[in-house]
């Protein structure tokens, strides 16, 4: 990372910690006039050794990649940041990968409890808006709801889950 070599960086790496345990925020910063040709790799913002879940901010594109292998290859937008959600891959089958409600991605949650036979959270975005949260699971699971009432969602990839949040400040979420 480069936060003290130049006036304005182009890495950054914030660490969070918070109900769904612990990640990091990574950062790449495109302070020119014209959009630039951008390749990434975990040794850029300098990870613990081990493989990682990514779920970019902007797109909601989601990877699983091994150490030093490409976090990102394409263009970063004149004056745009790509933002990354990095988290370890660990024991659990179920990992909260992040959501557009919130730019850490992570500190939106704010209940966590993993049951053997289901799941439930809570979003609180702080101000009503709608949007996605992407969630690791095991399987497809049976049933979703939002506040009692079923959802909207659908697999993404393998045991990826994209559940739909409605357009509240706070939503109890419920995957069986």
């Amino acid at each position: 990372m480069d936060l003290f070599d130049s006036q304005r960086p182009s890495k950054l790496r914030l660490d969070l910690e918070g109900t769904v345990g612990k990640w990091h925020l990574l950062a790449c910063f495109n302070w020119g006039d014209y959009e630039s040709e951008t390749e990434l790799v975990l040794d850029h913002f300098d990870l613990p050794n081990g493989d990682y879940h990514f779920r970019s901010f902007w797109d909601d594109r989601i990877s699983q990649l091994q150490r030093g292998n490409i976090i990102f290859s394409g263009k970063i937008p004149a004056h745009g940041v790509l933002l990354l959600a990095a988290r370890m891959v660990g024991n659990s089958p179920t990992v909260y990968l992040g959501s557009d409600l919130h730019i850490s991605q992570g500190l939106e949650i704010t209940f966590w409890e993993v049951k053997k036979n289901h799941l439930k959270f809570d979003i609180q975005s702080g101000k009503k808006l709608s949007g996605k949260a992407d969630v690791l699971i095991e399987a497809a699971p049976s049933k979703i709801t939002i506040d009692g009432e079923p959802s909207t969602w659908e697999m993404i990839g393998n045991c990826i889950c994209r559940i739909l949040i409605p357009d509240k400040d706070h939503s109890s979420i419920t995957i069986m």
